[in-house]
């Protein structure tokens, strides 16, 4: 495990790591992927950033990447997470907001393959596109909600449903599983 509080501009290069970023200070931290990887694959992030600090994940590779499980718990309103590779999709299993208060943007499609927890309190501010695999789509109470990416449920057994909550959706919501 490698620690750091003060750190600016810190850059990871992994393959298939646990990765944890936890800092208090407000700067930004990117996590980004060596060209030489194909698919850039990585068990967990968990992000827990206080005053405004931000994380963005870059650099993946034709491949996009995978990831098992993110969790991001950033406090303060310019708080950030942004997923940034250009034309990669980035999948994981799980994402989790629960707590964050910042802005969660991504400019390329994102994948999700199990759950996905919003944050009352956050804004999603995107134009990638989501894709649930198998989960519903609750968006809380208290959500800003600017994104211009489009919504896609795609199970092929059983049922999705969105739960809007009075938040406008403001894009396109498909279904493009058979179930």
């Amino acid at each position: 495990i490698w620690t750091t509080s003060t750190s600016t501009n810190l850059t990871l290069n992994v393959d298939t790591s646990t990765v944890s970023i936890v800092d208090s200070s407000a700067t930004t931290k990117t996590l980004s992927f060596p060209s030489s990887f194909a698919t850039a694959v990585m068990y967990n992030l968990s992000i827990a950033t206080g005053a405004g600090g931000s994380v963005t994940v870059s650099g993946c590779t034709s491949g996009g990447c995978t990831m098992n499980d993110i969790t991001v718990a950033a406090t303060g309103t310019s708080a950030a997470f942004a997923y940034t590779s250009t034309n990669q999709q980035l999948t994981v299993r799980h994402l989790n907001f629960t707590g964050f208060t910042g802005t969660w943007t991504n400019s390329s499609p994102t994948v999700v393959s199990g759950d996905i927890t919003l944050s009352g309190t956050m804004t999603w501010a995107s134009t990638g596109g989501l894709t649930l695999s198998t989960s519903n789509l609750t968006l809380p109470v208290g959500l800003t909600r600017t994104t211009t990416g489009g919504i896609a449920f795609s199970a092929t057994v059983g049922t999705q449903t969105i739960t809007s909550n009075g938040i406008t959706l403001a894009s396109a919501v498909t279904k493009s599983g058979v179930g």
